[in-house]
Order: C-alpha cells, then sequence, then structure tokens
C-alpha cells in the first residue's frame, strides 16, 4: 500500500521524493521499496497515467 501512495503521486517527480521521503521516515520498508517503485513509476505508471486522462 505505501509503494501505491508513493506511485500515486509518482505523476510529478518533485511531490513522488516529498511523499517518499515521509514514508521513509514512518517506514524502513520503503528504502527496498522505493527502488521496486521508482522502476515502477519510470515505465508502467510513466504510460499508465496519460492513457487514463
Amino acid at each position: 500500500m505505501y509503494v501505491h501512495i508513493c506511485v500515486g503521486v509518482g505523476f510529478e517527480h518533485r511531490k513522488y521524493h516529498r511523499d517518499c521521503s515521509l514514508l521513509h521516515h514512518n517506514s524502513r520498508v520503503i528504502a527496498g521499496t522505493r527502488l521496486l517503485s521508482n522502476y515502477n513509476v519510470s515505465i508502467p505508471f510513466d504510460v499508465r497515467w496519460p492513457v487514463k486522462v
């Protein structure tokens, strides 16, 4: 679920870093998930966002 929150805001790289930073403080799991989330946001979500819009 944490990953989805980061990805949801991942539409903007600037906001993505801010949201992930807050989550990172709350959960250390984000540290490992952050790398995976970064790749997921780069390819699939980048293409899915405009498609839905």
